[in-house]
């Protein structure tokens, strides 16, 4: 059998759907030649920039209590505008049901440089409760991050709003944007594994933002070596491949609609 490598460059600026998000998007690969019949996958880089959302995925919702939930469409948010996205959609949910409870999320500052958001509700027959990140977890089974977390509710909150109309958060918010990103594709990866959360992964490879200015782009290169070579099980064609960035926990990421992701692989094809 021989085996003829090929390069393939991948950039989400030619993914098939340009409303797809650039860090979730599926490329066709029609270059010509022979990609019918892939023996394996190395690859050799990967540059994405550092623009992903800081809230996507769990992080878009906020438990209340009881039994109530506001959902925020994924974005990059500084604290303000993430307050302000709360207010907003509360008072958005108290129109479309008068029995959500209307409240006001206000970023206050509690000493120099120091900000944590005070909670309001207008009605104490409404008052409304964030639930802590315990009780999260023991009210909704296997629900592990939200945005109650990076607002700075504490881990034991249950209640902050008793017999009051406002209160402080306990916590100082936590909007970071992920340090770590990892490339995930079907097509590419040689086996899937399930992770803990029971989610299906399928990443070879990473790459680290740490230290890369806001905007900029960070790359990884892969040494060229047996080691970093991903061998199929049986033979695979590779018309179209799919890209899908992730945190460590397996959530997909979200990047804006103009950004690029690059992605360079080696290709071992049978012929």
């Amino acid at each position: 059998m021989s085996v003829h490598e090929v390069t393939m460059h991948i950039n989400s600026a030619l993914r098939a759907n340009l409303a797809d998000n650039p860090a979730n998007f599926v490329l066709p690969y029609n270059n010509g030649g022979n990609v019918q019949d892939a023996l394996y996958v190395r690859p050799r880089s990967i540059m994405v920039p550092n623009m992903f959302y800081n809230v996507y995925g769990p992080t878009t919702i906020l438990y209340l209590l009881p039994g109530t939930r506001l959902v925020l469409p994924p974005g990059l948010y500084d604290f303000s505008q993430l307050c302000a996205a709360v207010t907003a959609e509360a008072k958005t949910q108290n129109g479309l049901d008068p029995l959500f409870p209307p409240i006001v999320l206000t970023p206050t500052q509690v000493s120099p440089g120091v900000f944590k958001a005070v909670l309001s509700t207008t009605s104490l027959i409404q008052a409304v409760a964030l639930l802590g990140v315990q009780n999260i977890k023991d009210t909704y089974p296997g629900v592990v991050r939200s945005m109650n977390e990076i607002l700075g509710v504490g881990v034991f909150a249950t209640d902050p709003v008793i017999g009051a109309f406002t209160t402080t958060l306990e916590h100082t918010p936590s909007l970071f944007s992920p340090q770590r990103v990892y490339l995930n594709s079907d097509r590419l990866s040689f086996g899937k594994s399930i992770d803990p959360a029971g989610l299906i992964q399928s990443m070879f490879t990473s790459v680290s933002l740490a230290g890369v200015p806001s905007g900029s782009y960070a790359s990884h290169e892969t040494p060229d070596s047996s080691l970093f070579t991903f061998w199929f099980r049986e033979p695979r064609e590779l018309q179209s491949i799919d890209i899908r960035l992730t945190d460590a926990y397996g959530d997909t990421l979200y990047l804006p609609s103009n950004a690029h992701v690059d992605v360079v692989i080696v290709v071992g094809l049978k012929i």
